[in-house]
């Protein structure tokens, strides 16, 4: 495996041939091949935004907490969110293109789970139908919805082998912690690891630049 400069400057890993996951025991074979390519494009994604925003340097706890704008809800949007947005994008492109090259058809990005607490029933929602509930004016109804960063999978998405988010944390040396829902969720007082866990079945793992995987506890 080799890496290559495609034209916009970003990294593009290659590999020789496909890997072909045909259960668990091929993803277990494979993994720290695929963590790998991981965390490199979540330090491709962190260095590349420091480089467009901060000339290259390492963001100060100041910057990272910068006021910048208010949600629709009045809850203020800080730098380091703004960022990390950016970051993702970057992490999300990196990792489209590698991970099509090394496992196509056992992953994806950013794919959307409408979860039934009661039925415990979980269900896939399209981009498209995202997109149209949003353009409706009714993004209430994907509340409860769960967006993992990266899942790998038996060739269905509902038949998740491993989960991984990506974390940018602002400044690098904050924890990486999972996301807590708020009062009034239907998940309150749960993190977005313990939902992972809960609904897909798989122990998710955070991807930083500084620490790389890292692994949850089985709960």
């Amino acid at each position: 495996m080799k890496n290559t400069r495609v034209p916009d400057g970003k990294v593009a890993t290659t590999t020789a041939a496909a890997l072909v996951l045909k259960d668990v025991d091929d993803l277990q074979a494979a993994q720290a091949e695929i963590e790998k390519l991981l965390e490199k494009c979540a330090r491709h994604a962190e260095e590349e935004i420091n480089r467009k925003r901060l000339g290259g340097r390492k963001p100060r706890r100041d910057e990272c907490d910068q006021k910048i704008g208010r949600t629709p809800k009045g809850e203020p949007i800080t730098q380091a969110m703004r960022w990390g947005l950016e970051k993702h994008k970057e992490a999300r492109e990196c990792a489209d293109k590698a991970l099509n090259q090394l496992l196509p058809r056992h992953f994806s990005l950013e794919q959307r789970y409408r979860f039934d607490p009661v039925t415990g029933r979980k269900s896939l929602v399209s981009k498209e139908a995202r997109e149209e509930l949003m353009r409706q004016g009714r993004e209430k109804e994907l509340e409860g919805t769960l967006e993992p960063d990266v899942v790998i999978h038996s060739g269905d998405p509902l038949h998740a082998w491993a989960i991984y988010d990506f974390k940018f944390p602002c400044p690098e040396t904050n924890l990486p912690t999972w996301s807590t829902y708020p009062k009034g969720h239907p998940y309150q007082g749960r993190t977005q690891g313990e939902m992972y866990r809960r609904v897909l079945g798989q122990s998710p793992s955070r991807i930083t630049p500084l620490d790389g995987v890292i692994p949850e506890p089985v709960w």
